[in-house]
């Protein structure tokens, strides 16, 4: 190590610690020097599981000087991980288990949001990625805190917004925002988000419900080029949105046949809408199975995080075949 300089270990430091924190927390125990060389990019991806884990995370960053909590891509879910994660077991999650620790994370929704604050303000002027895996109906509010920085946001469980609606402190501008992924049950969420970030480039909705939000949203971005026209320091600065990906959601399970009609309704009403986009702007990506509230929405969002972090598509890959709007 003492013939290699700084720089090098640097680099290599930073290309490997993009797997959410197991590698740089692996780096600080390896040896004093390590633990030196490593701390400018030893949060470079943090992944937090539950309210523990945050709660020891907020901690560790309070301890932490301002110009070494450079977390560039944090991933947060309300659930605590599998037992196999944690004892590095091949035994899969059984059904049981999951569904306790859903249970548990549904008991903590209170007090992980009390904590979610203090964690992104200790790490939001350097954060680019964001990823929030939330698990209750309830409306969910992003925290007061700005993010100066953010390139893409990902929120899986949102419904709906009349808490922020209530509460203006928490509508922070996302001005640097690029990418916005949605999934759940939006309602005007989306009309709302899209308000507060004007830069947008792609947007991305998943097991939305109705084609009246997508109808909404591009009437929104046409809106803005009307008010932008003859403006040249707009036109020339802000980029427009170049891709709404819509990605349905097939039940877990079909039932009756009035659950059987009411998906296809709603798929009938989702390519309406994307057939009436006059921008072209549109895609209807082949329908996924639901997820629904358990391991494959938690492992499915990481998934997509961390392929984003290793240069990726991640949720925004588009099959070959596609069903575009404008056709």
């Amino acid at each position: 190590m003492d013939r290699c300089p700084p720089e090098i270990w640097l680099n290599i430091f930073n290309l490997a610690c993009d797997d959410g924190g197991y590698t740089g927390c692996s780096l600080s125990l390896v040896s004093r020097c390590m633990y030196t060389l490593s701390k400018l990019v030893r949060y470079r991806s943090v992944a937090l599981h539950g309210l523990r884990r945050m709660r020891s995370f907020a901690t560790v960053m309070e301890g932490t000087p301002l110009e070494l909590r450079r977390v560039r891509q944090l991933y947060i879910s309300f659930r605590d991980p599998p037992l196999k994660t944690i004892t590095g077991s091949d035994k899969p999650v059984d059904l049981e288990e999951s569904q306790q620790r859903t249970t548990d994370a549904w008991k903590c929704a209170e007090a992980i949001y009390q904590i979610l604050p203090s964690v992104l303000s200790a790490v939001a002027h350097s954060l680019e990625s964001l990823t929030l895996v939330t698990c209750d109906d309830r409306p969910f509010a992003l925290s007061p805190i700005p993010l100066p920085n953010i390139l893409e946001l990902t929120i899986y469980g949102i419904h709906e917004v009349s808490a922020w609606e209530s509460d203006p402190v928490s509508l922070h501008p996302l001005p640097t925002l690029r990418r916005l992924h949605l999934e759940g049950r939006t309602r005007d969420a989306v009309v709302t988000l899209v308000d507060l970030a004007p830069n947008l480039t792609h947007i991305q909705l998943s097991s939305i419900e109705q084609g009246s939000s997508i109808r909404a949203v591009i009437k929104q971005f046409h809106s803005r080029d009307v008010a932008d026209h003859g403006n040249l320091s707009l036109s020339t600065t802000r980029p427009s949105a170049r891709r709404i990906l819509l990605q349905p959601r097939t039940p877990r399970t079909f039932g009756c046949g009035l659950a059987y009609s009411h998906h296809f309704r709603r798929m009938r009403d989702l390519m309406d809408a994307a057939s009436s986009d006059p921008f072209g702007i549109v895609t209807v990506l082949e329908s996924k199975r639901d997820p629904g509230m358990g391991e494959e929405l938690d492992q499915e969002a990481k998934d997509f995080w961390l392929d984003r972090i290793d240069g990726g598509q991640g949720c925004w890959k588009e099959p070959e075949i596609s069903q575009h709007g404008a056709k």
